[in-house]
């Protein structure tokens, strides 16, 4: 995700965490590119970002297909369906860099917690990554 070391983020001054932030919103409006759903929207303005003017993605939009969620040039390593309960099933599809940037974020929120090799926690996820 990023090559700032967890444990340094965290005490960044917050001009260097905006800077960061804005880094970061940067290669996800430029990577935004690359995805169907996101490009047919053509709202991407990456001198004047609004966000306000971005696409929310409703259920209705997994519903349709999570190939409209995904660059061409990506692999796929697993996939993920909902039961359905409110509707027809959402399928989420997983990379890689997806599973490794939900650990990454997963650790961070845990040392912020306080959380250390010696704690034992149990994280018990009902659908898939980012359900924590």
């Amino acid at each position: 995700m990023t090559d700032i070391p967890q444990t340094e983020v965290s005490t960044l001054c917050p001009k260097a965490i905006v800077a960061l932030q804005k880094g970061q919103l940067t290669n996800t409006l430029e990577w935004c590119n690359h995805i169907p759903f996101y490009r047919a929207r053509s709202c991407f303005n990456l001198e004047q970002v609004n966000l306000s003017t971005l696409p929310v993605l409703l259920p209705e939009d997994l519903r349709q297909g999570w190939d409209n969620f995904r660059a061409n040039d990506v692999k796929i390593v697993s996939i993920y369906a909902s039961g359905g309960t409110l509707g027809s099933p959402k399928f989420i599809a997983y990379t890689k860099e997806d599973w490794e940037g939900a650990v990454e974020v997963t650790s961070r929120s845990l040392i912020t917690c306080g959380i250390t090799d010696l704690d034992h926690v149990a994280i018990i996820q009902p659908f898939g990554l980012w359900s924590i």
